[in-house]
C-alpha cells in the first residue's frame, strides 16, 4: 500500500510523534511511505526517517492558503500516485487540490476538540475515512455532525512497549520533583502548577521542585511574564526549572516523582501516556478530552479540578504508600498502548475505507 502522510509543521510535538511513530511503523510492515509537511521543518528528527527509506517532502508554505503550497501538493500527488492520503491537519483550500485529484483515498486524523464549520464545508464530500484519538474526541465531533459522511473510527495513540526508562522508587521523606511537559501556553495553564507547587512548600514538610519541559507560543509573552512574577513573589526561584523544548524528554522524566497535567482539553495525551510509561503517577485535574481514557482517579494517580486540593492530594499520596502502587498501575496500564497496535489497526482502518469506497 502507498500512503502519503501529511501534516502541517514538523518540529516534536504529538502530531509529529504520531506521524514519526506510524510512518516508521507502516514501512517496516512493508508499506511504501513518504511524509509531506506542508509548512516548515524544524526538527533534526527527519534524520529517523532516511534509515527507513522514508522521503520527506517539504513545502514550506506560509499558511492554508498558500497557491504555491498547493501546486506542489498537488504535483506530489500525480507524482507518487498514493492509495491513502492520510491528513493530520486540514489547509483550508487543501480541498481544491483533491477536486481535481480525485484517486487517492483521504483519511484524516483528528487530534484536537476543537473543530470549524468552514473546514466541515470544505473536506465533507472528500474525506472518506475519520481516526478520533480517544472516545471522547468522536463523540464530541460527532455531536455536531463534523464530517458526518465520513466511515469514523477511534484509534489510540501508541508508544513503544519496550521503554528502557523506569523511575526509581520513591522514598518517603525525600525531595519531590514534579514535572510538566507542554507547551508554556495558556490552554496549558502552566500557573496553576506554580499555584500547587507554593501551597506544597508552604505546607509540607517535603521540599518540592519543579521543572517545566516545553516552550511559550510566540503570542504568549505576557503570561509567561505574569508566571515569572508570581514565582518572585512566592519566593520560589530556586524551586523552578525551565527546561525548554527538548527532543528527549525521558531523561527529564525518569528524574521526577510525579506528573502534572493542567490543561483545559486534551484529545487524548501524549505526554501523559510517556509519563506512565516510566512509572510516574499523574496529577491532574479532570480535563475536559481524552485523557480520562488512558489516566484514572485514584489508580495511576489524581484527578481533582481544585489546584489547592490537587496539592492536599499530591501531599499526601508521598506521605503514605499510595504513590508506589500509582505508579506501578501508572507503568502497567501504559502497556495497553503500543505503536505495533496503533498501527495494526490503521492499516486495518485503510483497508475498510478502501472496500467501500471499492478501490
Amino acid at each position: 500500500m502507498k500512503v502519503l502522510l501529511c501534516t502541517g509543521r514538523y518540529y516534536m510535538g504529538g502530531i509529529e510523534k504520531y506521524v514519526r511513530d506510524l510512518a516508521i511503523e507502516l514501512s517496516k510492515k512493508k508499506n511504501e511511505v513518504k511524509i509531506l509537511v506542508f509548512f516548515y521543518i524544524k526538527s533534526n528528527d527527519i534524520d529517523d526517517f532516511k534509515s527507513h527509506g522514508i522521503e520527506v517532502i517539504e513545502l514550506k508554505g506560509n499558511n492554508g492558503r498558500s497557491l504555491i503550497m498547493l501546486y506542489k501538493y498537488f504535483k506530489t500527488l500525480r507524482q507518487f500516485k498514493p492509495d491513502i492520503v492520510h491528513l493530520n491537519i486540514l489547509p483550508l483550500l487543501g480541498s481544491i487540490v483533491h477536486m481535481f485529484y480525485r484517486k487517492p483515498i483521504i483519511v484524516y486524523t483528528i487530534h484536537q476538540m476543537d473543530y470549524i464549520s468552514a473546514y466541515d464545508l470544505f473536506y465533507r464530500p472528500i474525506i472518506k475515512g475519520v481516526i478520533a484519538v480517544s472516545e471522547k474526541v468522536k463523540s464530541h465531533l460527532q455531536s455536531h455532525n463534523f464530517l458526518n459522511k465520513s466511515l469514523w473510527e477511534v484509534i489510540y495513540n501508541g508508544i513503544q512497549n519496550n521503554n528502557p526508562y523506569k523511575i526509581k522508587d520513591y522514598i518517603k521523606g525525600d525531595s519531590v520533583n514534579l514535572i510538566m511537559v507542554s507547551r508554556l501556553a495558556q490552554d496549558k495553564q502552566p500557573h496553576y502548577a506554580i499555584e500547587i507547587l507554593n501551597y506544597l512548600n508552604t505546607n509540607s514538610d517535603i521540599s518540592y521542585t519543579l521543572t517545566f519541559v516545553g516552550a511559550p507560543d510566540v503570542d504568549d509573552k505576557q503570561y509567561i511574564e505574569k508566571i515569572n512574577k508570581k514565582i518572585l513573589e512566592y519566593n520560589l526561584s530556586d524551586k523552578v526549572f525551565f527546561e525548554g523544548w527538548q527532543n528527549e524528554i525521558f531523561k527529564y522524566l525518569i528524574n521526577a516523582q510525579g506528573f502534572l497535567m493542567l490543561s483545559q482539553k486534551e484529545s487524548f495525551g501524549y505526554n501523559v501516556l510517556e509519563a506512565m510509561s516510566v512509572g510516574l503517577p499523574i496529577f491532574s485535574f479532570d480535563v475536559e478530552g481524552g485523557l480520562s481514557e488512558l489516566h484514572e482517579n485514584n489508580f495511576t494517580g489524581i484527578m481533582i479540578d481544585d489546584p489547592i486540593c490537587l496539592a492536599k492530594e499530591i501531599d499526601n499520596v508521598f506521605k503514605t504508600e499510595r504513590w508506589k502502587i500509582y505508579s506501578e498501575n501508572a507503568f502497567q496500564s501504559s502497556k495497553k498502548f503500543s505503536i505495533s497496535s496503533m498501527t495494526d489497526k490503521t492499516i486495518e482502518f485503510y483497508q475498510e475505507v478502501l472496500k467501500k469506497n471499492n478501490v
